[in-house]
């Protein structure tokens, strides 16, 4: 792969990461300060609070999953299609395409991926613990 195509790689990458995917990311904020903010709360039932915590984690889950439909839209999978269509094939072509399949989001664990990827991990498991701990208080009282 030319120095060319890795800038243009990285570039699109960078864009996607600073654009669209920061979308998802400051959700983060909104997601945990709703999950600590229901379980700080004693006064509102935990039914409604559970009712709370279910609609924003799929409003969260929704948003991911039409993230992931769109990528199609995105830059970043034009010039991975562009690449390894180009590199598909040839006999040096394996390594090249491993090393652009390191960029792609949708369907790579590869650091680069996995460290943009974690804080939503954690941010939807979190948003899940709270919700077992608010089916855990309902049940108790």
């Amino acid at each position: 792969m030319t120095n060319h195509e890795r800038k243009r790689l990285l570039e699109a990458y960078t864009d996607y990461v600073e654009t669209r995917l920061s979308v998802v990311s400051s959700l983060i904020v909104v997601l945990v300060g709703f999950s600590l903010g229901t379980l700080s709360v004693t006064k509102i039932s935990s039914g409604f609070n559970i009712f709370l915590m279910a609609g924003v984690l799929f409003f969260f889950l929704w948003v991911l999953l039409r993230e992931s439909g769109n990528r199609k839209n995105s830059g970043l999978w034009k010039v991975i299609e562009e690449l390894e269509g180009k590199y598909k094939g040839r006999d040096d072509g394996g390594v090249v395409l491993e090393e652009i399949r390191q960029y792609n989001v949708w369907e790579s664990f590869s650091p680069i991926v996995v460290g943009r990827l974690l804080p939503i991990l954690f941010a939807v498991l979190f948003c899940i613990y709270t919700l077992v701990e608010h089916v855990a208080r309902a049940l108790s009282s």
